[in-house]
């Protein structure tokens, strides 16, 4: 399949998309309209061959911050939550679990160095992270979650979905963005 360059699965009553969905270099166009969809997964933006993608018909109240990286020359997106009536239900911060906090801190101040015999447990912690959408650094668990309203190239405000990896980086992303 890493030959595919289109996919279309609309009317399955797909709940969520596989991961392996999102390691096919040569895919161009992906339609998976008329769903269940709830979410996209961040990894969409792996298919950095992908020109068309349609997610109409689904239940998706924001788009991964993914999509903004794509070259897409259509994006379909009606009949899903994206209406701005429903942007101040979604739009709450959804704050970050004790242990991610915990686990990013221990990275960041190397302390590692400090602490030689670091339980297993703890390492598995450690050593499982994604990159986050402000900073590129580190990110574990979910991170901050928060939601931007980014007017794409068709001219349509759409809320997308970022995860940063502490308050510190989110108030830093923002800002700048706040700015223009």
């Amino acid at each position: 399949m890493r030959n595919l360059k289109f996919l279309t699965v609309s009317f399955n009553l797909l709940t969520t998309l596989p991961v392996e969905l999102f390691t096919l270099p040569n895919l161009q166009s992906l339609d998976v309209s008329y769903n269940e969809l709830e979410y996209i997964p961040n990894e969409i933006q792996n298919l950095r061959n992908l020109t068309y993608l349609n997610v109409e018909g689904n239940l998706l109240y924001y788009l991964p911050c993914g999509i903004l990286k794509l070259q897409l020359k259509q994006l379909l997106v009606e009949n899903n939550f994206l209406h701005a009536c429903f942007w101040k239900e979604i739009f709450l911060m959804q704050p970050q679990r004790l242990t991610d906090m915990a686990a990013l801190c221990f990275v960041k101040h190397k302390l590692w160095k400090i602490y030689y015999e670091i339980p297993e447990e703890i390492q598995d912690i450690i050593s499982n992270f994604e990159g986050c959408d402000c900073c590129n650094g580190p990110l574990y668990g979910k991170g901050f979650r928060f939601i931007l309203i980014y007017r794409n190239v068709y001219g349509l405000r759409l809320p997308y979905q970022f995860s940063a990896c502490s308050p510190v980086c989110y108030m830093a992303f923002v800002k700048p963005a706040a700015l223009t």
